[in-house]
C-alpha cells in the first residue's frame, strides 16, 4: 500500500463547511464495504443535516446538537456537546483498533457525493464509484489501513443526538476478528446502566476503572446491556452486536470505562455496525436517541400490555417442580378467597408429558393435568391470564428437534450442522438444539408451535449452561439477542411475555430479575440499574421465591408494589395478622394505582426515558446528593411524573450497645426529598423543599404505610376493582399561578387523556373541573389525607379535562 501513501501526499482533502447529502462507498473484491446487509432494514434512523470541514489535519463534523472530530494522527476520535465541552476525547495512541494490531500510519479513501448525481469531491484510484449509495442515511466514509496492511471501513453517521460509528473488516484473518473504538478524557462523573452488570464493581457510584463484558451466563446475569449514561453531562454510549454480524459462536462485546478510557470492543465479528455516542441537552434526549439506536440495530423496545402489570402468582415458590392442576387452582383460589386482586399466574414446569419439556408443544402430563382446557377456562372465568414457562431449545430426543433440523430452524455450527447445547438444570445431560432466532421462517414456526399450549403468555427461562455439561455442547450466545427475537414474536402476537434473558432491550411487558434468595440488596439495586438501562418495567421475582421469613416477605411486598408488577408465591396469611394486612394493602394499592404505573410504562416506550422506574440520579442529574443515596441503602426512584418511591430494604435497626446490641431489619430509614413540594401519601404531611433537597431522618415507614410521596405534577389515576371506573386524584402540589399538563395513557396504550391543572393548590375544594371533550362540568369530591385535601373526579379515557 506504499503507492497509496505516496498518492495521498499529493492531495489535500478539502471539505470546507460542505453539507454532505449522500456519500458513496468503495468497492472491494474481498468484502462488502457498504455497511449494509442483503436483508431489508426494518428501521432507519432519519438523517440530519450536518457540515464536514477539513483543515488538513482534522475533519470536523458539525450538527445542531454536537460536533465530532476525526484527527489524522492515528485516526483519533473526539466528541463535544453544542457548547464545545469535550465528552469523549482523543485516545493517546489511536482511536480505532482492528485485527489484533495497533494502528500504523493511516490512509483514507474519502468518497463523497454532494447529491444524487454523484458529483465527486475527492476520489483515489482504488475507489470505484457506485451508481447509488446503498445506505439511506447521510454519512462519511473512510478506508483505513493498519500497521499490518489490513484494511477496514469506518462509517460515521451523524444522527439526532447521536453519532453512529460502524467498522467493517475488508481482509479477515481467521482468529483475529476483533474491532474496537477508543476514546479518552471522559468526564470524571458517575455512569449508570449496564443491565445486570450495573451493580458490579463501582458502576453505581463512580466511573472507577471497570470493564463490563457484554455477555450473559443464562443464570445470574441475564439482562445484558452495554448502554451507559453520564446524566450529569447528558452523555451516553452503547455498542450493539447484532446476530447478523456474529461470526464466532462466542462473539461478544467488551465495554471498558474509566476517566481516561472508553473502549467499545467487539470480538468474533467481521463488522461492528452499531457503536453509538449519545449527546443531548438532557437525559431525556439521550434516552430517546438510545431508543432509536435499539430500533435501528434490531433490538427495539416493545409496548407493554396492561395485563402484565396486575398482581400475579408464580407456582415455583409454592409448588416447585411438582405442579399439578388441582394444586395450582387450589393455591390461586385461596388468594382470591383472601381478597387478593389476582390477575395472572405462571406455571413454570410439570405440565408437559413425561420426559418432555416446555417445547414438547401441546403434549400434556395427563396424570397431573387431566383437563387442560378446563384449567385454562378456570383462569379466564376468574379474570386471570395463564402463563407457562418457555425455553427456546429442543431435546434431540423429541420430534420438534428433528423438525427444526430438517427445516433449518436450529442454530448451526461452522460446518452447517445443528449446534449442540446443554442445560445446567432441566433437562440435564440431554443434547439440545437452539432455535435460530434470526431466521424469520424459524420464528414463524416457533410462534405457531407455542400456540398449541393454548395459554396467554410466557415466562422465558432458557437455562442453557455457560459452561458445557454435555461433552459436545458449546456455550450459548446469550449476548446476541436470541431471546429478544424469540420472545418479541410472541409479544407481537399479543401474548404476555415475562422476559429474563435479554440483550439491550426487554422483549416483554416485564423484565424479571434472576431468582432472588431472601433480602438481597441486588433486588433494589437492579430496579435502579434496569431503570438506568432503559428497561424500567421491572418485576423483582415472586415474593418469597426462596424464603418464608415473614418480615422479609412484608418488605419485599412493599417494594414490589411500587414497581411495574408484582407476584406472590408464599401465602401471606401464614404470617402475623399485621404482616398479612400490610401485604394485602400493598397488593390492593398496586392494583388501584395500576393505571398510573402502566401509563408511565407506555410513556417510557414512546420516549425511551425510564418513567416506570426513574433513578433519582437520572431525574436530577445536577444534584450531587442523589448520587450517594445507595451508600445508605436508600433505594428511591420516581414512578411516572407524580410519585417518589422509597421502599425500605436491607436496612438494619440496632438497639442496645456493644455486645448487647441486637439488630434486625426494620422499617426506620432516612428518605431524601428533591426540590419541590412533596406530600406523604400515608399521612398527608407536606414538605416544601428548596433546591438543595432535604433528608427526613429516621423516617418511620411502618408496616401499614405504602412507601411513596406525591410530588412533581401531583396527579394520579386510579381504577376500581373491576377496572371499569377511572378517577383522577389531584394533590395540592403545583405552585399557584402555573399551568401544568398531565398525560394519561389508557390500558390500550393509545388512548390519551390530557389533564390541564390551573387550580390553586391550597383551595382545591373550590376547583372547577370541566370535561373539554363534552364541555360539561364534572362532579368532584374531596378526600382528606390527614390535613391535606385531595381533589377527585371521574374520567373517561380519551377525554380531556381542565381544572381551574
Amino acid at each position: 500500500m506504499s503507492w497509496l501513501r505516496d498518492y495521498m501526499k499529493l492531495f489535500k482533502l478539502s471539505l470546507v463547511a460542505l453539507v454532505v447529502s449522500t456519500l458513496v462507498g468503495c468497492n472491494s473484491s474481498s468484502s462488502n464495504n457498504d455497511d449494509t446487509t442483503s436483508e431489508e432494514k426494518k428501521y432507519v434512523v432519519p438523517s440530519i443535516d450536518f457540515t464536514a470541514a477539513d483543515d488538513g489535519q482534522v475533519v470536523t463534523v458539525e450538527t445542531s446538537d454536537y460536533s465530532f472530530t476525526i484527527d489524522r494522527d492515528q485516526i483519533k476520535l473526539a466528541a463535544f456537546d453544542k457548547s464545545g465541552n469535550k465528552l469523549a476525547g482523543n485516545f493517546s495512541s489511536r482511536g480505532i483498533h482492528f485485527q489484533g494490531s495497533n494502528l500504523g500510519e493511516y490512509n483514507v479513501v474519502y468518497c463523497q457525493a454532494e447529491n444524487l448525481e454523484n458529483e465527486i469531491d475527492y476520489l483515489v484510484p482504488e475507489c470505484d464509484l457506485q451508481e447509488a449509495d446503498q445506505s439511506e442515511q447521510k454519512h462519511l466514509h473512510f478506508v483505513i489501513e493498519n500497521d499490518k496492511n489490513f484494511l477496514a471501513d469506518l462509517f460515521v453517521y451523524p444522527q439526532k443526538n447521536a453519532i453512529r460509528l460502524s467498522i467493517n473488516l475488508r481482509n479477515v484473518v481467521v482468529g483475529s476478528r476483533d474491532l474496537a473504538l477508543l476514546f479518552s478524557e471522559l468526564p470524571d462523573s458517575p455512569v449508570y446502566g449496564f443491565g445486570d452488570m450495573g451493580i458490579k464493581g463501582n458502576m453505581m457510584g463512580s466511573v472507577g476503572d471497570s470493564a463490563i463484558e457484554v455477555k450473559g451466563d443464562g443464570h445470574h446475569d441475564r439482562f445484558v446491556s452495554s448502554f451507559g449514561i453520564m446524566p450529569e453531562h447528558n452523555f451516553g454510549f452503547a455498542q450493539l452486536v447484532s446476530g447478523e454480524e456474529r461470526y464466532e459462536p462466542e462473539a461478544y462485546g467488551l465495554v471498558e470505562v474509566s476517566p481516561d478510557k472508553l473502549k467499545l470492543h467487539a470480538f468474533g465479528v467481521d463488522q461492528s455496525k452499531y457503536n453509538y455516542l449519545f449527546i443531548g441537552d438532557n437525559p431525556q434526549e439521550v434516552y430517546k436517541a438510545f431508543s432509536e439506536a435499539k430500533k435501528e440495530s434490531g433490538f427495539p423496545d416493545v409496548q407493554p400490555y396492561v395485563e402484565a402489570f396486575g398482581v400475579g402468582w408464580e407456582a415455583w415458590p409454592s409448588l416447585g417442580y411438582n405442579t399439578n392442576q388441582e394444586a395450582v387452582i387450589e393455591d390461586l383460589q385461596a388468594f382470591i378467597d383472601e381478597g387478593y386482586p389476582m390477575r395472572w399466574g405462571v406455571i413454570g414446569s410439570g405440565f408437559w408429558e413425561r420426559h418432555g419439556t416446555t417445547t414438547t408443544f401441546g403434549r400434556w402430563n395427563e396424570a397431573d393435568y387431566p383437563d387442560p382446557e378446563g384449567m385454562i377456562d378456570w383462569f379466564h372465568d376468574n379474570g386471570l391470564k395463564i402463563m407457562f414457562g418457555l425455553r427456546p431449545n429442543f431435546s434431540v430426543y423429541h420430534p420438534e428437534a428433528a423438525e427444526a433440523e430438517t427445516n433449518g430452524y436450529a442454530v448451526t455450527n461452522s460446518d452447517g450442522e445443528p449446534a449442540i447445547f446443554a442445560s445446567w438444570e432441566y433437562p440435564k445431560d440431554q443434547p439440545l438444539y437452539m432455535l435460530d432466532a434470526f431466521n424469520q421462517d424459524a420464528l414463524a414456526w416457533w410462534r405457531d408451535k407455542t400456540a398449541l399450549w393454548g395459554v396467554d403468555g410466557w415466562k422465558e427461562d432458557t437455562m442453557i449452561s455457560a459452561t458445557p455439561v454435555v461433552p459436545e455442547a458449546q456455550v450459548t450466545p446469550y449476548h446476541d439477542g436470541f431471546a429478544n427475537s424469540s420472545m418479541k414474536v410472541l409479544h407481537d402476537r399479543g401474548d404476555i411475555v415475562m422476559a429474563r434473558n435479554a440483550y439491550m432491550s426487554s422483549p416483554g411487558s416485564m423484565q424479571r430479575l434472576n431468582d432472588t434468595f431472601g433480602e438481597q440488596l441486588r433486588i433494589p439495586q437492579l430496579v435502579l440499574a434496569y431503570g438506568a438501562s432503559a428497561a424500567p418495567n421491572v418485576y423483582t421475582d415472586g415474593i418469597g421465591n426462596a424464603s418464608s421469613e415473614c418480615a422479609y416477605l412484608t418488605r419485599h411486598t412493599l417494594l414490589s408494589a411500587v414497581t411495574a408488577t408484582m407476584a406472590f408465591g408464599k401465602k401471606p396469611w401464614t404470617c402475623s395478622e399485621l404482616e398479612e394486612q400490610t401485604m394485602k394493602k400493598a397488593a390492593l394499592w398496586h392494583q388501584t394505582y395500576l393505571p398510573t404505573i402502566h401509563s408511565a410504562a407506555v410513556k417510557a416506550f414512546q420516549t425511551g426515558y425510564p418513567y416506570t422506574a426513574t433513578p433519582l440520579t437520572i431525574a436530577y442529574p445536577d444534584n450531587p446528593k442523589v448520587r450517594t443515596l445507595y451508600e445508605q441503602n436508600m433505594w428511591q426512584w420516581l414512578i411516572g411524573e407524580s410519585l417518589l418511591a422509597h421502599p425500605v430494604f436491607g436496612s438494619e435497626l440496632c438497639i442496645g450497645n456493644g455486645e448487647e446490641e441486637e439488630c434486625s431489619y426494620g422499617y426506620i430509614q432516612d428518605v431524601y426529598l428533591p426540590e419541590g413540594r412533596w406530600i406523604d401519601f400515608n399521612t398527608g404531611e407536606i414538605y416544601d423543599v428548596d433546591a438543595l433537597g432535604d433528608t427526613i431522618k429516621n423516617y418511620d415507614h411502618g408496616q401499614q404505610r405504602i412507601p411513596v410521596f406525591v410530588g412533581n405534577k401531583g396527579i394520579l389515576i386510579t381504577q376500581d376493582e373491576h377496572e371499569e371506573k377511572f378517577s383522577a386524584e389531584v394533590w395540592p402540589v403545583k405552585p399557584d399561578g402555573e399551568s401544568d399538563d398531565f398525560q394519561y395513557f389508557h390500558h390500550n396504550g393509545d388512548t390519551l387523556t390530557l389533564i390541564t391543572n390551573e387550580s390553586l393548590r391550597d383551595n382545591l375544594s373550590a376547583a372547577i373541573v370541566t370535561n373539554l371533550t363534552t364541555n360539561q362540568q364534572m362532579e368532584t369530591a374531596i378526600k382528606n389525607v390527614g390535613n391535606t385535601e385531595v381533589l377527585i373526579f371521574d374520567i373517561t379515557p380519551g377525554h380531556d379535562y381542565l381544572i381551574k
